[in-house]
């Protein structure tokens, strides 16, 4: 989406950049790659569920961790198993 802001965007808007805490410095980088400013940034956690064995072994998978039974039988409740990701959400306009 970032590379598309000059040509897609009206005249005096913001982009809202909400992605994984890893990304952040491609975000800024891309944004000032196609003209546009950050103005503000935030970070923040959010927690997610995993609410089968199967999702929890699939979110392993796209960690690239093994999943861990031991891990899994003392920490799950009816919800599931908590897991935290780091957000990071960036507000940007055309300079």
């Amino acid at each position: 989406m970032i590379p598309h802001l000059p040509t897609l965007a009206a005249e005096g808007a913001r982009f809202l950049y909400v992605g994984p805490g890893l990304e952040v410095p491609q975000a800024e980088a891309r944004l000032a790659e196609v003209g546009w400013a950050v103005l503000a940034e935030w970070r923040g956690r959010v927690r997610g569920w995993l609410p089968t064995w199967e999702d929890y072994c699939l979110r392993c998978e796209f960690t690239n961790t093994v999943p861990d039974p031991a891990l899994w039988s003392r920490k799950v409740t009816e919800r599931g198993l908590a897991y935290f990701e780091e957000r990071y959400t960036v507000l940007a306009a055309a300079k």
